[in-house]
């Protein structure tokens, strides 16, 4: 049984110097000349000019044009070196397009799995959670939050005009607060809930049923994950705010983070980070990096604590 050989130009068994396609199962009518890089495959035995497009007999080939998927020895084939020349060709070729994909990704800012680039450490004692830093991002100080990071200052929903910064711009006496508006945001917080199966349920009822103020475009990712071993649940939504600012309503992505890890009588840690979808605001990236960067260790008691 002649063993079937894949599509590809070769040594046109009518025409020296030539190459003819063969379309798996016969010669086809394209030919061109044959290239100094060809593999120099010489024809195989029986393929005669009456099998060619042109003086075509109606038969299948008796013979492929490249003899060597048989058993071993059962044909003429290309030398080793032509093998390895081969191969060298599809890895250096494999290598030069992945490269080239990869510098696509990065100039067209990659996808949504993509990380941010971080720059430390922040951690809240009272929970024992930590988050990334993210580069280019503030933290406000003093600050009531030892884990909020913002950055690029914008009006408030109840403003009435203004234009969001170009960057971080907190106040520079310190009095940032969880109460300002921002293009990013990330910090640690705490959620209530008699278990943490109905921590999650109470607050997502209660985001969905825009009982925060916002309209929920579209519920993004509601999943159980993992975070260190705990078990977490990701709450991730594409929000409209209910006023225009400066003639406009505004959009951005937010990203709940529930840890089943409890710190007090019925509290569970909850990451919470946004991002907004507007100019110089940061992509969607930042939220992959806090997400995948929280670690959970210890709560600590507080210095009141007796």
């Amino acid at each position: 049984m002649t063993a079937s050989i894949p599509p590809g130009w070769y040594d046109d068994p009518s025409a020296p110097g030539m190459e003819r396609w063969w379309d798996g199962s016969q010669w086809t009518e394209s030919s061109r000349p044959r290239s100094d890089s060809s593999p120099g495959v010489p024809p195989a035995p029986g393929m005669m000019a009456d099998q060619v497009p042109g003086n075509f007999t109606g038969q299948t080939p008796t013979f492929p044009p490249y003899a060597t998927y048989g058993p071993a020895g059962s044909g003429p084939g290309p030398s080793s070196g032509n093998r390895n020349r081969n191969l060298i060709i599809g890895v250096v070729s494999l290598l030069v397009v992945g490269g080239l994909i990869a510098a696509l990704i990065v100039l067209l800012g990659g996808g949504d799995d993509d990380k941010a680039a971080t720059a430390g450490t922040l951690s809240d004692p009272g929970t024992g959670v930590s988050i990334p830093q993210l580069k280019g991002w503030d933290v406000p100080k003093p600050s009531t939050e030892p884990t909020h990071q913002v950055i690029g200052r914008i009006p408030c929903e109840d403003a009435s005009s203004g234009a969001p910064s170009d960057g971080p711009s907190d106040d520079p006496s310190g009095s940032a607060s969880l109460d300002d508006c921002y293009l990013g945001e990330a910090y640690v917080d705490t959620l209530y809930g008699k278990s943490f199966a109905e921590a999650v349920k109470d607050f997502q009822s209660q985001i969905e049923d825009d009982g925060s103020g916002y309209k929920v475009l579209n519920t993004e990712t509601s999943e159980p994950i993992k975070v260190n071993d705990k078990n977490a649940h990701l709450l991730a939504y594409k929000v409209e705010e209910t006023e225009a600012v400066g003639g406009a309503k505004r959009v951005f992505f937010a990203q709940f983070v529930i840890i089943d890890a409890p710190v007090d009588d019925n509290e569970y840690p909850m990451v919470y980070a946004h991002v907004y979808d507007m100019p110089n605001a940061p992509s969607k990236a930042a939220l992959e990096s806090i997400k995948t960067g929280i670690k959970v260790g210890l709560p600590q008691p507080s210095d009141s604590a007796s």
